[in-house]
């Protein structure tokens, strides 16, 4: 009976997975009362905006997608992580706890870890409570370095000294972190099985997980790695309230409580920004009437509007901060009709022609060359010494080029290449990662999948694109053969590493 379940379990995996996506039902713009021309201003905003990769875009109104876009070689299927935007679904599994009555928001912080307290508790300390972790007012200094140098994250942070806890806020990941650790302590769940058990799964979300800490606690400010269409779904619920096809998940006084200004930020006397409307329950309030966010680092955002009855998903690499936000309010929204619009056939059909075709650039050239001494032909086996890094190995086998090449992250497992097209490898090379705590990737599973490609430049250079499309990381790689260069560019950073061949 055990291998008749193993079996069918197996036999409908893929089936589940597939149902990650597509589930939502579609529609056009102007079926949901959104003027088209408003959409196609929106999407060409977002097209349009300097130093930004989109990887994902969902928009829907009414429960229904009316725009989405996943630019190769990026995937409907393929999960992202969203860095900060984690935090708002660290406020919802304590909503949980609270709706449970095994957390109030009242208890103090150091009741739960009267071991890991240091030797002289003072009165700030003592009197820090669980709505200030919400709130991001702990009165402890941020020191974003921390969980790049200790493993015992809790016993560390406790230790910092505590300024006026619950009156200022500074933000702060290690906060949401303790946030966690509490509920994983008064539920006995990590929060993304607390999740799983009451949010995702009601919602057929089965494609979740989270990044945990060297203490085994989920990260709760970073780390949660979730596909668009799951992130449009919590967006939906949070709007609705808690509800979703008619049942209740979570409260909805703690929807409330977590959507509603709770604490200010900025400076009042600056002009008005997403950045100085507010903040609730580790969700940010946004400038456009009634809306609020999940916002995450180089671009990854969930915004609500559920006056409108409106969610917006966009992952990307961005050093535009806050711009796809403004996009939303000032081109999308003013769209956005309580009563039908007319029809905009020829804005329609320009939304469909821009949707499907939106790529992500790749490398232009040729797919070989034949160059000068020292290198004969382009379609050779390179490996290539290369100062103050690990060798690079370049090899043709049956039309694309594999590439071996490894740094910070450990072995690079053979990369396929192909010229003019993307081709993708599922394997346990881990991507690069813009920060550096102390057991990362842990929890995320070894399975990354790779998209790849080439093309030699006129000049004889060989240019290389690798695209992790489960993660946020690309990395580009320039041979040029002539100097004796070879240059690495992460996309997340923008900055240029160059290292110097010594013989290949």
């Amino acid at each position: 009976m055990k291998r008749i379940t193993h079996f069918l379990a197996l036999a409908l995996l893929p089936i589940l997975l597939a149902a990650q996506t597509g589930v939502l039902p579609r529609s056009s713009a102007q079926e949901q009362n959104v003027e088209p021309q408003a959409l196609l201003n929106f999407l060409t905003a977002v097209q349009s905006t300097p130093d930004t990769e989109l990887h994902h875009l969902m928009v829907v109104r009414n429960g229904h997608v009316i725009a989405e876009v996943h630019p190769s070689p990026f995937r409907a299927e393929d999960a992202h992580t969203l860095y900060s935007a984690s935090k708002t679904f660290t406020a919802l599994a304590a909503g949980l706890a609270v709706d449970d009555n095994l957390l109030r928001i009242t208890d103090r912080v150091g009741s739960f870890f009267p071991e890991l307290l240091p030797d002289s508790v003072s009165k700030e300390l003592s009197s820090m409570t669980v709505r200030d972790l919400l709130t991001m007012s702990s009165g402890i200094v941020p020191d974003w370095e921390m969980r790049s140098n200790t493993d015992n994250w809790r016993r560390t942070w406790l230790a910092k000294k505590v300024i006026n806890p619950g009156k200022q806020l500074r933000y702060d990941s290690m906060t949401t972190y303790m946030l966690s650790a509490i509920v994983q302590d008064v539920t006995g769940k990590k929060i993304i099985d607390l999740l799983r058990e009451r949010i995702f799964t009601p919602m057929g979300i089965t494609m979740a997980d989270w990044e945990e800490s060297p203490e085994g606690i989920n990260t709760g400010g970073w780390g949660l790695h979730m596909q668009a269409e799951s992130q449009a779904k919590i967006g939906m619920l949070i709007c609705q309230k808690g509800m979703w096809e008619g049942k209740r998940l979570i409260s909805a006084e703690w929807i409330k409580q977590m959507t509603s200004k709770q604490i200010s930020t900025g400076n009042p006397n600056d002009p008005p920004s997403d950045s100085n409307q507010g903040y609730g329950y580790q969700t940010w309030m946004n400038m456009y009437k009634g809306a609020f966010s999940a916002n995450g680092a180089f671009g990854q955002y969930i915004a609500m509007i559920p006056e409108k009855n409106m969610v917006v998903v966009i992952n990307e690499r961005s050093g535009k901060g806050g711009q796809m936000l403004l996009h939303i309010w000032n081109t999308l929204m003013p769209g956005v009709k309580d009563e039908p619009v007319e029809p905009n056939a020829e804005a329609e059909k320009k939304i469909a022609k821009m949707l499907s075709a939106w790529t992500m650039p790749i490398p232009k050239g040729k797919k070989s060359v034949v160059m000068s001494k020292p290198v004969e032909k382009a379609n050779a086996a390179f490996n290539i010494k290369l100062k103050g890094a690990p060798d690079l190995i370049i090899e043709p086998r049956g039309g694309i080029y594999q590439l071996t090449w490894a740094l910070k992250e450990g072995p690079m497992k053979s990369v396929p290449l192909s010229f003019d097209t993307w081709t993708y490898r599922t394997n346990n090379t881990r991507p690069p990662y813009s920060i550096t705590p102390h057991g990362r990737f842990s929890g995320l599973g070894s399975q990354w999948t790779t998209a790849g490609n080439y093309a030699w430049t006129t000049s004889g250079t060989l240019a290389i694109q690798v695209q992790w499309v489960n993660w946020i990381s690309a990395r580009y790689i320039s041979i040029d053969f002539k100097n004796m260069k070879v240059t690495l560019r992460e996309n997340y950073t923008g900055k240029n590493e160059v290292f110097d061949i010594l013989s290949f």
